[in-house]
């Protein structure tokens, strides 16, 4: 029976794989879930893909979020990628924010945009804030 095993000749009956494994009909083993993926019932024969945000490793049972100051906007995905400088992000997300312009973020793998001092400004999507020309403000 798929989603079950039986793990020697001769076993009376069928084991139900455990979260984060499946099987097919006929197994004595349950496989892992690859990285990317989680299964979280037992007794499944396929995998499900982590959804944009989320990454999994091995024999997950679930997906974990990415950190604040990452994302990931593709399914099934194993590593978060790191929020450029110029944008940000809080945990979970798909995607980086763009810094509005008068806010900026310093370095990669920014949580939040940082307004701008007074006598200073920047665009959208910028790293640094640069001073006023002299005669304005």
């Amino acid at each position: 029976m798929a989603g079950y095993f039986a793990p020697s000749l001769g076993t009376p009956e069928c084991y139900e794989c455990k979260e984060g494994t499946i099987s097919d009909t006929g197994a004595s083993v349950c496989i892992d879930c690859t990285p990317g993926k989680f299964e979280f019932f037992g007794g499944k024969t396929e995998c499900q893909d982590c959804r944009t945000g989320k990454i999994s490793g091995v024999g997950a049972s679930e997906c974990t979020n990415c950190e604040a100051g990452k994302f990931h906007d593709e399914v099934g995905q194993t590593e978060c990628k790191d929020c450029l400088a110029g944008t940000a992000s809080r945990e979970g997300l798909a995607e980086c924010w763009t810094c509005y312009a008068g806010r900026f973020s310093p370095e990669d793998r920014a949580t939040s945009c940082d307004y701008c001092q007074p006598g200073t400004i920047s665009p959208m999507n910028a790293s640094e804030c640069t001073a006023c020309l002299a005669g304005k403000y």
